[in-house]
């Protein structure tokens, strides 16, 4: 078999299109992990908005070196209490008056 020398250079090099196809798959792996919050496996999970079994996921996030965990939405401190109007004062109470030495009169005060 003979290939013409004019047609093989005129191709793309192989190594150029694997990156280009890493590149893209990265972007659309770190998308997924972006909208379903770092979340690989479940209903909502990266893995099946990209239609893949989650250990194929993770495969290839380890091969991409991929850190799915920067995409997890970090927890807010007290989130109970913004969410619940009220909770952050009975509670702001609640310990002073258990650090309070007069917590007796404390109480009488606050909580009659």
């Amino acid at each position: 078999m003979r290939v013409d020398p004019v047609l093989l250079s005129s191709a793309v090099p192989t190594r150029e299109l694997e990156a280009q196809s890493g590149a893209h798959e990265r972007e659309a792996i770190e998308s997924a992990l972006r909208a379903s919050r770092g979340r690989v496996s479940g209903p909502g999970g990266a893995a099946k908005r990209l239609g893949l079994t989650p250990s194929t996921l993770e495969f290839r996030i380890q091969k991409l070196r991929i850190d799915k965990f920067q995409f997890q939405q970090k927890a807010t401190p007290n989130r109970s209490l913004r969410t619940m109007p009220g909770v952050a004062v009975r509670k702001s109470i609640q310990i002073a008056l258990s650090s309070s030495d007069n917590s007796d009169s404390l109480r009488s005060c606050c909580c009659a």
